[in-house]
């Protein structure tokens, strides 16, 4: 793949990691899941695709801010999957709570 190509590609992915965020923030799980397998199908034809280090400099630079980008959605969207799991896992342990207080006290 071309330079060009290249970040074009890079460019969709951005997209993507900020559609992610958005849906993350939203709290639309599903449709961050569906974003995540074609965000991860497009990083792996990235990797394929851009073995050569690139010899424009404002390609460079592009390439490197889109990089930033990208793994600053990855690392807000990792938090905000993190804040979530553990709200699930307080749901589970008040709900098993509650069920062994039922059997517990169960006539």
């Amino acid at each position: 793949m071309d330079d060009t190509g290249i970040l074009f590609e890079y460019e969709r992915a951005f997209a993507i990691a900020e559609n992610m965020l958005l849906a993350a923030q939203d709290g639309n799980w599903d449709a961050l899941l569906n974003l995540r397998q074609d965000y991860e199908e497009l990083m792996k034809r990235i990797r394929a695709g851009d073995a050569n280090p690139p010899d424009d400099l404002v390609f460079a630079r592009r390439k490197k801010e889109l990089i930033e980008s990208i793994l600053g959605r990855e690392q807000r969207i990792g938090e905000l999957v993190s804040a979530k799991m553990n709200d699930l896992r307080g749901a589970i342990d008040s709900a098993s709570q509650a069920i062994k207080l039922n059997q517990a006290y169960r006539p």
